[in-house]
């Protein structure tokens, strides 16, 4: 019915929280737990964002089983509250990927870290990849798609700083009834073109993979 998925089991950063996440093989039966009857309902709930991440994991993870690949899957999140959704764990490679139903997800709060110690950090990590990726003025990388840079910096410092090779994929679902997604790759890449103009990416990392899935005969992830 449900599994854990653990963090990700590193000695790289003392900061990682260590507790694992829990999650439903069947996100209609956690939809129907939350009371979630119809595609409206989960449009406005405040638990969407989970139960899609919900379904993406799960959907991998049987993906995996039917493979017989066993383990290597974990979560990253630290104590600050960055978070990447999976973290597919290889011998020679950490994947991480975040998945994205619509384009309303690619926008973010702006950082809001509340010490100054903290803010100074991840203004000190997030200026250092930008400087690494080739962006002139990284002032932006904190503001509305602040999410999104976060996640660059992750792969970035992993591989850049910790010696760990590691590889984005950013997994845009297209089609996706239930949250009234874009319905083409092209609405996609049209936002995609506006997040990198404004963190001022002179081109699409080589570590980052856009992968787009049509999810249009997955079924419902109510149901």
């Amino acid at each position: 019915v449900a599994f854990r998925l653990p963090s990700l089991r590193s000695t790289l950063r003392k900061r990682l929280v260590k507790a694992p996440k829990l999650h439903f093989y069947d996100t209609g039966l956690a939809c129907w737990l939350l009371g979630i009857r119809s595609a409206e309902q989960l449009v406005s709930h405040p638990l969407r964002g989970p139960i899609f991440e919900t379904w993406v994991v799960s959907e991998i993870v049987k993906h995996r089983a039917n493979r017989e690949a066993v383990g290597g899957l974990s979560f990253y999140r630290d104590r600050s509250g960055a978070e990447v959704d999976l973290v597919v764990e290889r011998p020679d490679t950490a994947v991480l990927v975040e998945a994205k139903a619509n384009v309303k997800e690619l926008y973010s709060s702006p950082m809001d870290a509340s010490a100054e110690s903290s803010r100074q950090q991840i203004k000190t990590s997030l200026g250092e990849t930008a400087k690494g990726l080739g962006v002139v003025d990284g002032n932006n990388w904190w503001k509305r798609f602040y999410q999104y840079a976060n996640r660059l910096a992750h792969a970035y410092l992993l591989d850049q700083l910790n010696g760990v090779p590691a590889r984005l994929v950013f997994l845009y679902l297209v089609g996706d009834a239930d949250v009234g997604g874009p319905t083409s790759r092209t609405e996609w890449k049209t936002e995609l073109r506006t997040v990198h103009a404004e963190l001022g990416l002179p081109a699409l990392p080589a570590f980052v993979t856009d992968v787009f899935v049509d999810v249009r005969n997955f079924g419902s992830v109510i149901r």
